[in-house]
């Protein structure tokens, strides 16, 4: 089954192995902004909230048949207090984390999200999906609605986050391209390529403007976002 390692960065090594996920693959996993609990989803019918101090296992969230399959991604709100999750089926859940089931379905998408990003103020949820359009859409959580649509890859989109800083996120995709975008604008700003190999994660640094991209072949890259 799967496992999480946490590891001691100072001096490369594992100090903690998280079981739970026993005979499913992990899809996903987060960290609190406060640092102090980390989140994980993937096959089967639970979401798992640990204590990344200890590792114990804080709370299992079951989505039972709402979601109908694995959960592919999930983000937390800056508050911790909600949860939302993106399936195999489309469908994005709205968790409440005290509780130990789903409390809401996000509606009426035209879209099938399998992959989602929350800006840093809680207030929109980016989200791309399996399909052919390779669109980023903004949605707005407050008005729930389609904001904005952001095309621009050629290939599926594999991963996105947003940044911290001057409003952005970023974006990988399998046409072998990091692109940053602006919240205000519908049009990328950089477009970062030259590898021969796909991306397949993708994160920031926002104390120093830094994007790091994981490539397919092991290399990681890193990018001074300037602009």
């Amino acid at each position: 089954g799967a496992c999480i390692l946490l590891w001691d960065i100072k001096h490369s090594r594992t100090h903690r192995l998280l079981n739970g996920h026993n005979k499913t693959t992990l899809w996903c996993l987060r960290y609190s902004e406060e640092g102090d609990r980390i989140i994980s989803g993937g096959g089967g019918t639970r979401i798992r909230i640990w204590s990344a101090k200890s590792g114990a296992l804080v709370r299992e969230l079951h989505h039972g048949d709402q979601l109908n399959g694995d959960v592919r991604s999930l983000v937390l709100s800056p508050d911790a207090r909600r949860i939302y999750t993106a399936g195999v089926n489309g469908a994005i859940l709205i968790w409440d984390a005290q509780l130990d089931r789903g409390q809401n379905k996000l509606g009426h998408l035209e879209f099938n999200p399998s992959l989602i990003a929350l800006s840093p103020d809680g207030k929109e949820l980016a989200f791309c999906g399996h399909d052919n359009t390779h669109a980023i859409i903004v949605y707005d959580l407050n008005n729930l609605k389609v904001s904005r649509e952001f095309v621009g890859h050629e290939r599926r989109i594999v991963d996105l986050t947003y940044a911290a800083h001057n409003n952005r996120f970023v974006s990988a995709s399998e046409d072998g391209t990091v692109r940053t975008w602006s919240t205000d604008s519908e049009v990328a700003l950089r477009v970062f390529s030259g590898y021969n190999s796909e991306p397949r994660s993708v994160a920031v640094n926002n104390q120093q403007y830094v994007i790091a991209a994981g490539y397919y072949d092991g290399i990681i890259a890193l990018w001074r976002d300037t602009q």
